[in-house]
């Protein structure tokens, strides 16, 4: 699974096409991280993406609001367009297969979204509930991991499986995938394409200095 990140890059929606068609072409389900609830969530998956992730849901309304543009009706309000995802006309099998489904991943990563977990996590149409753990320490105004941090990402995480949601966590090194399994995370986001460039460059570096 791959996750194109269009939040916080220069990504425009042509850029998230050809993103979308070189994961599909390495064997990876792409997903979608767009700016928030709006009509680019349908454009994506229309384009073929597995799913979206949508930053900053701080309340059960904004979770509605994302839900409606990723289902179709009865569930939501998606319209049904001749694109890429159904191969233009050809299929519509994408809107009633279950194996086709569009997932939608809502992220809970600020303090107004804590106090609402219970609520976003009850909304019909949401299917996985994600940790932005650097923006959620930020907006509590604790240190990233600390204990009232962990406290925080821990009750998140309770109130989705509650509610039989799936769980995801960003994280930057292998080893806290390990660390944080315990907390019964189904999904790992792990790193970026600049921190996975950055850290081969100083992986280089380290054996050159070494040779």
């Amino acid at each position: 699974m791959l996750c194109l990140d269009s939040e916080h890059s220069g990504f425009d929606l042509k850029d998230i096409f050809e993103g979308i068609r070189a994961a599909e072409g390495a064997g990876a389900q792409p997903l979608v991280r767009v700016p928030g609830s709006g009509p680019l969530i349908s454009q994506v998956l229309d384009a073929g993406a597995a799913g979206v992730v949508v930053p900053r849901v701080s309340s059960a309304e904004e979770a509605r609001s994302a839900a409606s543009f990723v289902h179709f009706p009865p569930l939501g309000e998606r319209g049904v367009g001749l694109a890429r995802a159904g191969w233009y006309g050809e299929s519509e099998d994408y809107r009633t297969d279950p194996e086709r489904r569009s997932y939608l991943i809502v992220q809970i990563e600020t303090k107004r979204g804590l106090a609402s977990a219970e609520e976003i996590c009850s909304v019909d149409g949401v299917d996985m509930i994600m940790v932005g753990p650097y923006d959620l320490a930020a907006s509590m105004g604790v240190e990233l991991w600390s204990e009232p941090h962990l406290a925080a990402v821990k009750e998140i995480f309770a109130a989705a499986t509650l509610r039989g949601l799936a769980t995801c966590l960003f994280v930057t090194q292998p080893e806290q995938v390990v660390q944080f399994s315990s907390l019964g995370v189904d999904l790992f986001l792990l790193g970026s394409d600049v921190l996975i460039l950055a850290q081969g460059a100083a992986a280089i570096l380290a054996a050159v200095a070494k040779s």
